[in-house]
């Protein structure tokens, strides 16, 4: 079915400039968000498949999933611990069982530093670098490892396997043929790959740190999940950019893009909450729907909508993975399915005036409660994890179950 009724509200990526995103409708400036601040700049793959810089208060788009631009918001201030990220000659890093030659591969961000990192040992031992930097670590803070690897043409390495050496169980493997997530340590919080075309992927892992340091070490890997071999110097990868990541607020953050450093650490700081306003008045019904896509996370608020009055304002919370709806008299409702990180979801939310309000998933109408106090005058994206929105839609009447089907089906 087709739906004829026009949004009152749209907003899809694309135009925007310092400070400032525009929506297309309405298209008077009403419903643009003004005073949009980040202090730092913050990278995101661009247009044409690279990283890319985005300077202070200028909205970062990403095009990670594919052509179309998606609002990239990291609502957390992160600092990369590991001072020489791409210097892995430098004294901060050992290298073992491997030679290493730099300058030898364009990289993700376009310009030929990647590290090509081959082993040169036959006996049976480990290949690899490790971060002798050794960077303080607050005991029960989460910390993400990542780093960007390829298999270069010829090579019989399968993967790669990174650990937190200084802790048990903090690790995970990586398949690069297949780009998959291999085997985790039992204390590995999230595991995560993820393809910047050319065959690179970037690899990281969430760990819960207990002590006071982290060690990064990354290791070569053959076959099934092979550490530890006799080598023969056909064995090598091209690496760039590794990172030992903590999060200003302590709080779980799995995923940001990637913090270039050089001889000390490095922090991008948090996108400001994005509040678009609503040609609504105050309306106490509608329809809402997101399309786009988060992280995985802890029990966070998403998208609130209506006044910083929490008497009347309807939200919508992430719990663990699962994406539900929340006012004060409806409480959570039934949390659809789960989605895993940065999937690709529709979700929509539809309310009358006597507070009927129906959830939907994916195509899917997952719950339906009543007695909503509810007010529709802005749309507030907040949480403290990375979110990227492909578009937001807001209608001034609570469609019909048929329609927000239609609407939020993929």
């Amino acid at each position: 079915m087709s739906i004829e009724r026009r949004p009152k509200f749209l907003y899809i990526p694309g135009s925007s400039k310092t400070g400032k995103i525009y929506s297309q409708l309405p298209n008077d400036g009403s419903g643009d968000v003004s005073g949009l601040t980040r202090s730092s700049t913050v990278l995101s793959v661009g247009s044409d498949g690279f990283l890319q810089s985005n300077a202070v208060n200028d909205p970062a788009h990403s095009y990670l999933f594919g052509s179309c631009p998606e609002l990239q918001l990291q609502n957390y201030a992160l600092t990369n611990l590991t001072s020489d990220s791409n210097e892995f000659d430098a004294a901060t890093w050992q290298d073992f069982g491997v030679s290493l030659a730099d300058v030898s591969a364009q990289s993700p961000d376009g310009t030929v530093n990647a590290w090509l990192v081959t082993n040169n040992d036959t006996g049976v031992t480990a290949h690899g670098v490790r971060n002798s930097q050794n960077p303080s670590t607050i005991p029960g803070r989460w910390y993400y490892h990542s780093v960007f690897a390829k298999i270069p043409s010829g090579s019989s390495c399968t993967g790669v396997y990174m650990t937190n050496a200084a802790e048990s169980n903090r690790n995970a493997y990586f398949n690069l043929i297949n780009g998959t997530v291999g085997t985790t340590g039992v204390n590995t919080k999230f595991a995560n790959i993820y393809d910047y075309g050319n065959g690179w992927y970037r690899c990281m892992f969430a760990f819960d740190a207990t002590l006071t340091i982290a060690q990064l070490n990354i290791r070569l890997v053959i076959g099934n999940e092979i550490i530890a071999w006799n080598g023969d110097g056909s064995e090598s990868l091209y690496l760039f950019g590794a990172e030992t990541v903590q999060n200003a607020g302590g709080a779980l953050a799995p995923y940001g893009e990637y913090i270039p450093t050089s001889g000390s650490v490095a922090s991008v700081s948090a996108d400001s909450i994005a509040t678009f306003t609503l040609p609504s008045g105050g309306a106490t019904q509608g329809s809402f729907v997101f399309h786009g896509r988060i992280t995985d996370t802890v029990t966070a608020v998403f998208i609130n909508f209506g006044s910083s009055d929490q008497s009347n304002r309807g939200r919508i919370n992430v719990l663990g993975d699962q994406p539900t709806y929340y006012s004060v008299n409806t409480g959570y409702m039934t949390q659809p399915t789960g989605v895993d990180n940065f999937e690709e979801f529709k979700f929509g939310v539809s309310v009358d005036n006597s507070g009927n309000v129906s959830l939907f998933f994916n195509g899917v109408l997952t719950d339906d409660a009543v007695n909503a106090l509810h007010q529709f005058d802005q749309i507030q994206i907040a949480g403290t994890f990375t979110k990227h929105i492909k578009s937001l839609a807001w209608y001034s009447e609570k469609l019909s179950d048929a329609e927000m089907i239609t609407l939020t089906t993929l």
